[in-house]
């Protein structure tokens, strides 16, 4: 196995709750990972269920980017254990307007990851400006 360590430039982890309109509680365990140059051509939020087990993976808003803000977001949830693919495409691409709870809750996750990602990478910026 290989190790990963001497590729990190830092980790982070953190829940997120989320609440459907029914009242049900959502955990999620996101783990972030910065890494110290590039290791792909791509980055992606990986999502993964409960025995951590990758269910689907969506491409993140940060590749090609120059400012080597180079991120791996890990999502873990119990909430993926009975998801399909159906729904992660109707979430995504076809009906942004449905009203079925998965569905609803995982725009709800994806706007928050976002928002999320987006506040530590204005962060990054603002710490490399004060570097050069």
């Amino acid at each position: 196995m290989f190790n990963y360590n001497n590729l990190i430039q830092a980790t982070d982890s953190n829940i997120f709750t989320l609440y459907s309109s029914q009242e049900n509680c959502y955990s999620f365990q996101v783990n972030n990972i910065r890494w110290k140059q590039q290791i792909g051509v791509r980055y992606y939020y990986y999502f993964l269920n409960g025995n951590k087990t990758e269910i689907t993976k969506l491409l993140s808003s940060f590749n090609n980017n120059v400012i080597n803000f180079h991120q791996s977001v890990y999502i873990e949830s119990a909430f993926f254990d009975n998801f399909e693919q159906d729904d992660i495409a109707v979430s995504v691409d076809s009906n942004l307007f449905s009203e079925k709870e998965p569905q609803v809750v995982y725009r709800n996750l994806l706007s928050e990851l976002h928002d999320f990602m987006d506040r530590k990478q204005k962060k990054y910026i603002r710490e490399q400006a004060v570097t050069v």
